[in-house]
């Protein structure tokens, strides 16, 4: 679970329709209007008052979301940032259709899970200090560094000039997780194993890029990831933004 404080914390169409109305009839000098005897005059209508339009009613203000606008990394290092991740045909962002029904086994899945804590087999421990994800703020300011490959299992080429705020810290968890988030540029650096050697120079065991504005996974081949799965770190987590607007969108969340 992740902090935007830099700490640790446990995310048609409308149908226009349009009618035409058709009058048919006779204009003078027509085979119809030359077959009649001429109407009499119709009376003209009496004046009607005119009435004031009315007025146009005031649209509803769409909801703007969070940019970073007016907003250096170190106030978003700082403070609640709420921005979004990801596009919405990300399945992160697909909220659970009402339509969706539970497994036929439901409920003897979640009978043996409860068999297993009340036998202390399994246990739910949540740990806001260690194995959570980090995830700092970067910006055009922010100072670039080079992530070197500790494992020999990553190409470490893209990682010669990659922002790192001053402040960044790795999770302190043997998973060593971190993830900084190059707003302006919608880039998302993530590592596991990440370390800050004595020298001041960081190594990290995998290193990824993701888009902030992509599927949150990789598409492409041969494509690391920070997690097991291949998603992004930054994907499913619960972010302090959600946690102090008390809302948490409904969504999967991954704990490899």
């Amino acid at each position: 679970m992740t902090n935007d404080f830099s700490r640790r914390s446990v995310l048609g169409g409308t149908l226009a329709a349009s009618a035409a109305a058709v009058l048919s009839g006779c204009g003078p000098g027509s085979s119809a209007s030359l077959s009649r005897k001429p109407s009499k005059p119709s009376p003209t209508p009496a004046p009607v008052a005119a009435t004031a339009p009315a007025p146009a009613p005031t649209p509803t203000p769409t909801p703007t979301p969070a940019t970073t606008a007016g907003l250096t990394a170190d106030q978003m290092n700082k403070a609640t940032y709420a921005g979004l991740l990801f596009n919405a045909s990300s399945p992160w962002n697909q909220p659970i259709p009402s339509t969706a029904k539970a497994d036929p086994n439901s409920d003897n899945m979640i009978g043996n899970l409860g068999t297993a804590f009340s036998s202390h087999v399994l246990s739910v421990n949540t740990d806001a200090t260690r194995y959570a994800i980090p995830i700092y703020y970067a910006d055009a300011t922010t100072p670039k560094v080079t992530v070197r490959d500790s494992s020999g299992w990553w190409d470490e080429s893209g990682f010669t000039a990659v922002p790192m705020p001053p402040q960044a810290t790795p999770d302190p968890g043997s998973d060593g997780h971190l993830v900084v988030w190059d707003v302006p540029n919608a880039t998302l650096y993530e590592y596991w194993k990440m370390v800050k050697n004595s020298d001041g120079t960081w190594s990290s065991g995998l290193g990824a890029k993701f888009s902030a504005t992509g599927y949150g996974y990789q598409t492409g081949i041969w494509q690391g990831s920070a997690r097991a799965y291949g998603g992004s770190l930054a994907a499913g987590a619960i972010r302090y933004s959600e946690m102090k607007n008390g809302v948490i969108p409904q969504r999967f969340f991954c704990t490899n």
